[in-house]
């Protein structure tokens, strides 16, 4: 197989499969777990037709199962993905040469605190006590304690120090079971004299992070950056990488009055503030173990408003094997901005994926289609997801009269999802025939999948990021 292929059994354009809360199969039934495939074979990717379930059967779309393609048996270390995903905490292999691994610490852009924009990410190659990046850091100490407490957490292969190894440590399992080390009467946060408590064990997971890239400077991708602060060892400090609008506005949070100083452009504080070229000309920079980046600015505001709010996109490079992918913070499309900054990074990102060497897209799609253009607020809608999926393609085969199948082999990964607070509307649909209420993050993967079967046909393979997730690829 070629470094850049991915598994066997992945179908050709139009098709294309979506995981998150619901599976969708070839054979037109819903699935749960783990693939509808023939035992030994490879899963064949999903078509976006929706159709009833299994005579007999009736989809619970409140679950949280995750249908997943078949995963890798652990390698070297446990540094694959555990060969049963759970329900809640699921391991997408997307490769089978993977250059990153990313676990997904919180994925919304609110209203919930909880489940906020954050993304720890290392070169696969590399071990967690490496060191890793931050991608955003809306989440943090707190969401990473909720997740070390499932049984089946994301960071099985982190190696703990000590006495410290997950077999050794109370655990709640994803039916909220705990489960007691031999000679313990622990309550959920109190720990052995052997072994540390989740919060121990996710400080010390906290400590291995080098530095943190943030896209720009609004609260859901920067509350954790400031409240940690000052819990971080102050040396060496953690960099804090950002364009230099983010970093002027960081440097206000620090300013004594709204949070103590405890972050500065001199590195002699606990977060060392390093700017962000964003020159077309200006080279990736180093921002942690075998992970280089480079930075595109993006407007993230509304076309009225007389100073823009600017946030940024990142093409993130493992240096080991070249391989890359592209991680969008909050954006405007270019056709309400009326700029086309938007366009300079897909011409980057269609370079990249004509060459084989980009993997993955992570971007935003915060409101469901129903939202009109004049409350977006500086975000996308699935109709504004596939304009912008549209330049790819165009850019991707400029020739080509049709566009069909062009981005096949591209993941596409959808985050920042805003969940409404609103009461759901039951939709009577044809999966839907219980009117079983979907939620935000479901209904905007159903318009997805739609515009795709019924208008666009790219290929993408279509993710929606949920907190707890684990993606190598």
């Amino acid at each position: 197989m070629e470094p850049d292929e991915q598994r066997p059994g992945s179908q050709p354009a139009p098709e294309l499969v979506a995981r998150a809360g619901l599976g969708f199969s070839l054979d037109r039934s819903i699935t749960r777990g783990r693939p509808s495939s023939d035992a030994g074979s490879e899963p064949s990717a999903a078509s976006p037709s929706i159709s009833s379930p299994t005579p007999g059967s009736r989809p619970n779309l409140e679950s949280d199962e995750i249908k997943t393609p078949k995963t890798r048996s652990p390698g070297p270390r446990s540094r694959s993905c555990s060969s049963r995903p759970s329900p809640r905490n699921a391991c997408h292999s997307l490769f089978d040469n993977p250059a990153f691994s990313l676990v997904v610490i919180g994925s919304g852009g609110g209203p919930n605190e909880d489940d906020l924009s954050s993304y720890f990410l290392k070169a696969y190659q590399r071990s967690w006590p490496d060191g890793f990046v931050a991608l955003e850091a809306g989440s943090g100490l707190g969401a990473l304690s909720q997740l070390l407490k499932r049984a089946d957490h994301p960071f099985h292969d982190f190696e703990f120090d000590g006495s410290a190894s997950p077999s050794n440590l109370p655990v709640i399992s994803s039916e909220g079971h705990m489960t007691l080390t031999a000679n313990s009467r622990l309550t959920e946060n109190q720990s052995s004299p052997s072994s540390p408590s989740i919060y121990q064990r996710a400080a010390q997971i906290y400590r291995s992070l080098n530095a943190f890239l943030i896209s720009h400077a609004h609260l859901d991708h920067l509350l954790s950056l400031i409240l940690t602060a000052g819990a971080l060892n102050p040396l060496p400090p953690k960099s804090v990488w950002a364009t230099e609008p983010t970093i002027s506005l960081l440097i206000q949070f620090f300013n004594g009055g709204l949070w103590p100083k405890l972050a500065d452009r001199s590195g002699t504080l606990p977060l060392w503030l390093r700017t962000l070229c964003t020159a077309s000309d200006a080279p990736s920079v180093s921002i942690g173990p075998s992970l280089s980046a480079k930075a595109f600015p993006l407007i993230h505001s509304p076309p009225s408003d007389s100073s823009p709010v600017y946030s940024t996109a990142f093409l993130i490079t493992n240096d080991l094997i070249g391989h890359q992918f592209a991680f969008f913070g909050d954006l405007s499309p270019d056709s309400l901005s009326a700029q086309q900054m938007n366009r300079v990074v897909w011409q980057s990102v269609a370079a990249g994926f004509r060459r084989k060497q980009l993997r993955a897209v992570f971007i935003e799609c915060s409101y469901s289609a129903s939202r009109p253009a004049h409350l977006l607020y500086g975000h996308l809608s699935p109709p504004y997801l596939f304009e912008e999926l549209e330049c790819l393609a165009r850019l991707v085969k400029p020739s080509s009269d049709s566009l069909k199948g062009v981005l096949t082999g591209l993941h596409v990964i959808i985050i920042h999802v805003k969940e409404d607070i609103s009461p759901i509307v039951h939709l009577t649909t044809e999966i839907n025939r219980g009117k079983v209420p979907l939620s935000t993050r479901q209904l905007i993967l159903r318009e997805v999948l739609d515009l795709e079967r019924e208008r666009y046909q790219f290929g993408c393979t279509f993710w929606m990021a949920n907190q707890g997730d684990r993606f190598e690829f």
